[in-house]
């Protein structure tokens, strides 16, 4: 389930390709005013019928089809490279899931919304799966 995704019908073409595949040239483009979607969920055990990055795969495909829409109306979205780790110590002894503190997924959220911010985006928005259980609230 990895690699270059199909954008969702109506997108614009500033994102048919993953962010993390573009040069730095195209993203100062991309960025300029733009609306970026970080598709964000957690690498953790789901049963033995589903693969770890489940909630990752389900993120992004939300955001995909968010920024299609999105875009429909008129607006500049950039679907971001996606984050695969999260608050799951309820998951921990399950092998395979990865936890990381509410710290850590503060400071990593910051700093990525204040590095995209500096190259132009005007809006991050994470698009989060699952929301259960509650991850920390953040603020810029």
């Amino acid at each position: 389930m990895t690699g270059p995704a199909a954008p969702a019908p109506g997108a614009a073409a500033s994102f048919a390709a993953p962010f993390d595949e573009r040069s730095h040239v195209d993203a100062a483009t991309l960025l300029a005013h733009a609306v970026v979607l970080l598709p964000w969920g957690s690498c953790e055990a789901h049963g033995p019928h589903l693969p770890l990055g489940t909630d990752r795969f389900i993120a992004e495909a939300v955001a995909r089809l968010a920024a299609g829409k999105l875009a429909a109306e008129g607006l500049k979205v950039v679907v971001g490279p996606s984050v695969g780790f999260g608050v799951t110590a309820f998951a921990a002894d399950f092998p395979g899931t990865l936890n990381i503190s509410a710290e850590t997924v503060t400071g990593l959220l910051s700093d990525a919304a204040l590095s995209l911010g500096r190259h132009g985006a005007r809006l991050v928005v994470v698009v989060n799966h699952p929301f259960i259980p509650p991850r920390p609230a953040w603020r810029g």
